[in-house]
């Protein structure tokens, strides 16, 4: 559904029922901005992220070829 099929629905509404989408817009709101800043304050800790890295090529750590005239 996009913007305009949601503005037109909503829009169809009765005034009671209205109210009761803004209030839940604003709950919704409100929650995104608390899991925000509870994401905010959290520090992060050292390692959490290993478990990302799924495979490192054996020659990781090996000079680019595209800097070889940097490297001389």
């Amino acid at each position: 559904m996009n913007e305009t099929q949601l503005y037109h629905k909503i829009n169809a509404l009765s005034d009671d029922l209205k109210k009761k989408v803004e209030d839940y817009v604003g709950d919704l709101e409100a929650e995104i901005q608390e899991v925000n800043e509870k994401g905010k304050n959290q520090r992060k800790l050292f390692g959490s992220g290993k478990h990302l890295i799924k495979y490192i090529s054996e020659d990781f750590d090996e000079p680019l070829g595209e800097f070889k005239e940097y490297m001389e």
